[in-house]
């Protein structure tokens, strides 16, 4: 019984959110600073009693309080906003591109980073059409070619990969890669006969590989200013066709942090 009772009063603080969308903007108005009632209702576009109404319910469940310069979050408030702030930036990034999110196997993140899913929000989906079918492949070429810096993982190998990776070094990009071993023997194998361009790299420390466990289901590439981020199908078959893309900060943080849990799992080596 005591636990139902305290799972009662959680359901009734959802509900109380639940029920007023005018609650929940205020908790988001209030997520930096203090603001008067004057200046929530002008910028919310709502009536001052309209307001004071949704705020008296806040007031009472000690997610606001009054302060001298008007009203602002309290501990609970702030939390709340937080967990609010990244379940409103999940719903965006899913929404925005939703046949994308359904149609892959997204097993590849890590729970994690599923929760701060929301920073991929202002991603864009490149997508292959019949007249262009190599669109989103040449999206990404033109956007690596720009790095000054590119991380990767890959459980793939696809047409132009060596050829990639021989002009990044070419043109003294620092490049870390994650490739299954099956990856690693091709890249390996299709630069046989100037193997010296991928040994000098390595040992300068422009070229760094590593080994990742073949059932690796994601495949991305993050450099110093985009996040090229991709999945298999729900049929076990990468897609080639569709890259989400991303270059704003928190898209590049959500990567990079992607890239580190992978390289801990990795093993480095040396040619």
């Amino acid at each position: 019984m005591g636990y139902r009772y305290e799972s009662e009063k959680a359901l009734e603080l959802l509900r109380i959110f639940g029920r007023s969308e005018i609650r929940i903007r205020i908790l988001m108005a209030l997520g930096s600073s203090e603001v008067k009632v004057g200046q929530l209702s002008e910028d919310l576009n709502l009536t001052t009693s309209n307001i004071l109404h949704a705020m008296k319910v806040l007031v009472d469940i000690g997610v606001i309080e009054k302060t001298r310069n008007g009203y602002a979050l309290t501990n609970i408030g702030f939390v709340l906003f937080k967990i609010f702030n990244d379940i409103i930036g999940t719903m965006a990034t899913f929404s925005k591109n939703m046949e994308f999110w359904l149609s892959h196997d997204i097993g590849g993140i890590p729970n994690h980073l599923e929760k701060s899913i929301g920073l991929l929000k202002n991603c864009e989906v490149i997508k292959s059409t019949p007249d262009d079918i190599t669109k989103s492949h040449t999206n990404f070429l033109n956007q690596v070619s720009q790095a000054k810096d590119m991380k990767g993982i890959s459980p793939i190998y696809c047409r132009d990969f060596y050829h990639l990776l021989r002009t990044q070094l070419k043109n003294k990009i620092n490049v870390e890669l994650l490739l299954t071993e099956v990856v690693l023997e091709k890249v390996l194998k299709e630069a046989e006969e100037e193997r010296g361009i991928l040994e000098e790299a390595n040992s300068d420390g422009r070229l760094r590989l590593f080994t990742i466990d073949e059932g690796v289901n994601v495949a991305f590439t993050i450099t110093d200013s985009i996040i090229s981020l991709g999945f298999f199908n729900h049929d076990g078959a990468y897609d080639m066709s569709n890259d989400l893309v991303g270059s704003d900060e928190g898209a590049l943080d959500w990567g990079m942090q992607l890239y580190e849990y992978y390289r801990n799992q990795s093993e480095e080596i040396m040619l």
